[in-house]
């Protein structure tokens, strides 16, 4: 059996990003793949290849190995290694709780080169482990608004955590005996439990500063009046997840600075929860306003939001600039009361 020559490190939160580093000790000279995945789905790439000198001066290559990743449910894949970060429910925890690598051929490991790589990894893993779950649900609460994701994040990265408990259980039981053969994790319940729902809000604003590029946009902007907006694009959907509740009527309002053209603020849709919506749209100073009633419904979930534009264009193909990027409207805000 091939001993595992990959490393996956996770050094802290900060700003909502995970920060850290991804290493093939084989091929040092070589980032690794980060793929972002939402709802289990592929959501963006991208990879470990930030430089940092002290990654270099540690041995690691180049030191082009660091990352920085907004929190989603988080999947980092170099050839035959898969690295995952999840969150555990608490039903579900069985000891202490750690990231762990995990190689393809797992459940077929014995004893040996495995049991000694295990050995020097795991002490570090449980300390670091637990430092990222206190700042990661700190972070959490603190949050003046919640970003749109952050029910995903808790409900996404609860299950798959608590399979790691259940395989880093039987790593440690080669640690201990050298020779236990590591059975495959117990399939667990993906649901989340009540203390790690996110409550839903009776009303929510949340402006361009809450999301990031990874959420269809392009970097953030302020306006001449200094409040902040970010262009949509390259792709002409963006999705929007908000933690609201429907036990009441309420009112959906979209803000948007500008459009990269007249038509495509003439062909915008609205949908919620897969159904389009008939908006109307109003001007509030150069701010144009885009509202939608959102009817009483029975749900305990968010609503998806999903603003449809029918294309997105460059300002270089419109030849008002040569600015290359494809664009659709300047978002600043999502608001429902």
């Amino acid at each position: 059996m091939t001993k595992s020559t990959a490393a996956f490190h996770i050094e802290r939160y900060q700003n909502g990003n995970l920060i850290g580093w991804a290493f093939d000790k084989s091929k040092p000279e070589k980032s690794l793949s980060i793929k972002v995945y939402v709802n289990g789905q592929l959501f963006t790439e991208s990879s470990a290849d930030i430089k940092r000198d002290d990654l270099k001066e540690a041995g690691m290559g180049n030191g082009q190995h660091a990352f920085k990743i907004p929190v989603r449910e988080l999947t980092a894949t170099a050839g035959e290694y898969t690295f995952t970060l999840k969150d555990p429910q608490d039903n579900d925890m069985q000891g202490d709780a750690f990231v762990v690598r995990v190689h393809e051929d797992f459940a077929a490991a014995g004893k040996g080169a495995l049991a000694q790589d295990t050995k020097e990894t795991l002490a570090a893993i449980k300390v670091e482990q637990q430092r990222l779950n206190e700042e990661l649900f700190a972070a959490i609460e603190e949050a003046a608004n919640p970003h749109q994701h952050l029910e995903i994040v808790i409900q996404h990265l609860t299950s798959s955590l608590a399979r790691l408990n259940v395989s880093a259980t039987a790593l440690e039981n080669i640690v201990a005996a050298d020779k236990a053969e590591v059975k495959a994790p117990a399939e667990l319940s993906s649901s989340a439990s009540d203390s790690n729902v996110m409550k839903l809000k009776d009303s929510l604003l949340l402006d361009a500063s809450h999301f990031e590029e990874v959420d269809n946009f392009y970097s953030l902007e302020k306006n001449k009046d200094n409040k902040p907006y970010r262009w949509t694009g390259p792709e002409a959907v963006n999705t929007f997840l908000l933690p609201v509740s429907r036990d009441n009527k309420r009112t959906l309002k979209i803000r948007l600075f500008s459009t990269v053209d007249a038509d495509v603020l003439k062909a915008l849709k609205i949908e919620a929860d897969g159904k389009e919506l008939p908006h109307e749209t109003a001007y509030e100073g150069n701010t144009i306003v885009l509202t939608s009633a959102l009817e009483k419904q029975e749900k305990s979930g968010s609503t998806q939001v999903k603003l449809k534009l029918a294309k997105t264009i460059s300002p270089e193909q419109l030849g008002t600039s040569n600015d290359k990027r494809l664009l659709g409207v300047a978002f600043n805000s999502v608001e429902i009361v």
